[in-house]
């Protein structure tokens, strides 16, 4: 028997790695507030945002070496955390000044982390890729592509600084020992039990998996702090790695939608470009990942990875796989003493299209545990 061990952000996060799209957008207006207060021009811009003048008259252009944007002079002293932060000194200093992002997909980013302080950049994605399918608008998404794309380049650019910050004393005892328990009897779908019975009591009802499978959709190296010492543990990349930025796939991955659907019969692949289906199809890590599931039975544990509806695909070909005999999620400990297990349970099942399924194969929140405890 395996165990498949599927890592999402909230493996990082729980590393204290700021890993998540919302620290991401942060980061870029930090570094923007620090280009604004060094600019010497009417106008900045860059792949995102233009910032600059309105109505440039050609006494403003004379005056522009005294005026320039002297406006962000002193935003330094002031903590920038998001595009509020620089439109609200903009705001207070002056009129005539204005802020705009370049690209709808850029001003829906930051509305999400603006409104709910927090963003899934993949899915805004899916959501402006519809929009455009329903509007019959098929250039829209070639300018979309190309805007992913950005962001593609400069999240890359954000997690190197990241992973360089990754190093073996991070390493938390708690998620090692969960990674190499035994498996747990209490732990598997009632439809398994018949077969793995017999399994159970050879073993005394105490046995370690065969191998273990780290299938890490980060793009971070956190996961290898795993595997260190162990000859029965792997990890496969499934969406790449910085070590090969060309690796990395970055897009959607829903094909059960019925907005999907409509995409596929368009008949134009720029709707399909960034589509996780066609992308796995370029490496060999799905195949693997399929050769493992199909090797023999398995447990998942899910450790930081939401099960949104962004890997819906991938996630319904495992947890419906017929060797998968039991889903356990470890869930986040607030500090109110709150969780999100029911988050979780919740996402997993939309990756179900048998409902009776999924309530035997997710383990009971009696059984389960926070991934940092």
């Amino acid at each position: 028997m395996n165990r498949v061990v599927i890592i999402g952000n909230g493996f990082d996060l729980a590393h204290g790695l700021k890993t998540s799209y919302a620290e991401f957008i942060s980061r870029y207006w930090q570094n923007t507030a620090q280009k604004l207060a060094s600019c010497n021009l009417l106008r900045y811009e860059d792949e995102f945002i233009i910032c600059g003048y309105n109505n440039i008259t050609p006494e403003l252009r004379l005056r522009s070496q005294g005026l320039a944007l002297d406006l962000f002079d002193d935003i330094l002293y002031t903590p920038v955390k998001s595009r509020r932060d620089i439109e609200e000194h903009i705001k207070a200093h002056s009129s005539r000044v204005t802020l705009r992002a370049k690209s709808t997909f850029f001003d829906n980013i930051n509305n999400s982390v603006e409104t709910k302080n927090w963003v899934d950049i993949e899915n805004e994605y899916y959501s402006l890729l519809k929009s455009i399918e329903e509007n019959g608008l098929s250039q829209g998404a070639c300018e979309l592509n190309n805007e992913l794309e950005k962001i593609k380049i400069a999240l890359i650019e954000y997690l190197h600084s990241i992973n360089a910050q990754i190093s073996e004393n991070m390493m938390i005892s708690s998620i090692s020992e969960q990674i190499f328990a035994p498996f747990n009897e209490c732990d598997i779908a009632t439809k398994s039990l018949t077969s793995l019975s017999s399994i159970f009591r050879q073993n005394s009802k105490s046995f370690t998996p065969n191998s273990i499978l780290l299938l890490n959709f980060n793009y971070t190296n956190t996961a290898a702090l795993y595997t260190k010492g162990s000859q029965n543990i792997s990890i496969n990349h499934i969406h790449g790695s910085l070590d090969n930025p060309e690796s990395i796939i970055f897009g959607y991955g829903d094909e059960i939608d019925d907005g999907y659907k409509k995409i596929v019969n368009l008949n134009d692949n720029n709707f399909l470009s960034n589509i996780k289906t066609f992308k796995y199809l370029e490496r060999d890590n799905y195949r693997k990942l399929l050769q493992t599931l199909d090797s023999m039975p398995f447990q998942v544990y899910i450790m930081g990875h939401s099960c949104g509806n962004s890997d819906r695909t991938l996630l319904h070909t495992i947890f419906e796989h017929p060797n998968c005999f039991s889903i356990k999620p470890y869930y986040h400990l607030r500090e109110d003493g709150s969780d999100n297990y029911n988050d979780i349970v919740q996402n997993i099942s939309r990756n179900f299209s048998d409902m009776v399924l999924m309530r035997d194969r997710v383990v009971n929140k009696l059984f389960c545990k926070p991934l940092v405890f």
